[in-house]
Formats: C-alpha cells, sequence, structure tokens
C-alpha cells in the first residue's frame, strides 16, 4: 500500500516475487500495461474487505493488473519467508575465569564489572542439525547494590566445530556481591559453517548455586539463510 497512490519501480527481484506468488492463487486478469511501467496500488472492492491490484508478467512481456486479497497475498509472503526453528536448552556456567571490578565512588555500592567464563549446555540445543556444546562469555555489568545490568557477547562451540556469536542484555539480583538471579534476552549475530549468516533471538533465565555456578533455562528461534 502507499497511501492510494501508484508504488512504482523497476526492482527485478520485486517482479519475480510477484510472478511467484501469482503461480500460487487463482486471479483474474483485468488488463495489460507496457512493461516499463509497472506498479502496484490498492482499491476497493465490493466483495472483499482490503484487496490489492499487484502485477503479473505474461508471455507476450506485458504487465498484467490483477486483483487479490490482501490477506491472501500476507499469507503468500509468509511462505517465501524463511522458516523460524523454536530452540530450548540448559547451559551451566561456572565462576568467571578473570574478573575486574571499579568502584565509582559516587554511592555507596555502585561499580562496574567486567567479567569473562566458561559454560557447558547440560542440554544441548538442536541447531541446523548439530548440537551446542560450550560457550565463551565476556561481560560488562553496572551493579548498584543488590542488583545488576549488563550486556555481554558469547562466542559458543557447536558438536560440529562451527562457532555461533551471541550478543546479550542481562539483568540480575545480587547478595554479599553475589549472584542470586538473572534473566535476560539474547540475539545471534553471526556464526562460521553451518550456522553462517544464522540470526534468531530469545530469552533466558539464571538461578545461581551455593558452589557459585549459575544454571540457566534459554529459549528461542533462529533461522538460516537459503
Amino acid at each position: 500500500s502507499c497511501g492510494g497512490s501508484p508504488c512504482r519501480g523497476t526492482s527485478e527481484g520485486a517482479k519475480s516475487q510477484f510472478v511467484a506468488l501469482m503461480t500460487v492463487f487463482p486471479i483474474t486478469r483485468i488488463r495489460s500495461v507496457p512493461l516499463s511501467s509497472w506498479s502496484v496500488s490498492q482499491t476497493a472492492m465490493p466483495d472483499e474487505n482490503v484487496p490489492l491490484i499487484v502485477l503479473l508478467i505474461n508471455s507476450t512481456s506485458e504487465l498484467s493488473l490483477t486483483v487479490i486479497p490482501a490477506s491472501i497475498l500476507v499469507f503468500a509472503f509468509s511462505l517465501l519467508a524463511p522458516a523460524q526453528t523454536k530452540v530450548s536448552g540448559t547451559v551451566q556456567c561456572g565462576k568467571p575465569d578473570e574478573q575486574h571490578s571499579l568502584d565509582i565512588g559516587d554511592r555507596p555500592n555502585h561499580s562496574f564489572s567486567i567479567s569473562k567464563g566458561k559454560c557447558t549446555w547440560t542440554k544441548p540445543m538442536e541447531i541446523a542439525g548439530t548440537q551446542t556444546k560450550e560457550d565463551d562469555g565476556t561481560n560488562f555489568d553496572e551493579i548498584t547494590g543488590d542488583h545488576s545490568t549488563g550486556r555481554g557477547y558469547v562466542v559458543g562451540a557447536l558438536a560440529n566445530g562451527d562457532k555461533m556469536y551471541v550478543r546479550i542484555q542481562s539483568s540480575a539480583t545480587m547478595k554479599e556481591g553475589k549472584l542470586v538471579t538473572a534473566r535476560g534476552t539474547w540475539s545471534f549475530t553471526g556464526g562460521t559453517g553451518k550456522v553462517k549468516g544464522i540470526t534468531g533471538k530469545g530469552t533466558y533465565q539464571g538461578k545461581a548455586a551455593p558452589d557459585g555456578t549459575v544454571t540457566y533455562d534459554v529459549t528461542g528461534e533462529y533461522q538460516l539463510p537459503k
């Protein structure tokens, strides 16, 4: 839709998408226009709520204006979109291998912390025919009293040797300087091998054990480029 005005363009990719869509649904040709002036516009039809006029290239190199309901068009585009695959798993993280804290000094118990540590998937996620195995995470947190917020990056090793790259945003509760619970969001930023170009996102929730380890339940979804 273009606010009632035709949307004009010359994208060959867009034309081919319209052609692909029109092969899925039976439609009626209204009239032909020259190939050099194709457009997409919206109109009102008595028997449909929001029909849409789209284009079809015929065998004589003309573009045919055709009418198809917008609801069907949205469904058709969803068929062309990459499929999202849901994932879930559990990962256990040990105490940080490195950790540095700096007191800010503007008020009590206000500091910055940077840490780096390793995690092992006790219940791996299934991704692209392989499984998550180990993670190496680097985090930066702002701690205020018994609460912290932060962000970080994770380099994850898969069972087949490929790597996945993840960005996280986190918040946590603490007691006497030690983590108690944590939660946050994550998103893929890339990968190698079978997961090159991976995208997706999700959430996680974690709980600390008395020995200082933290177990996270992770859920989300991903998609791979076609």
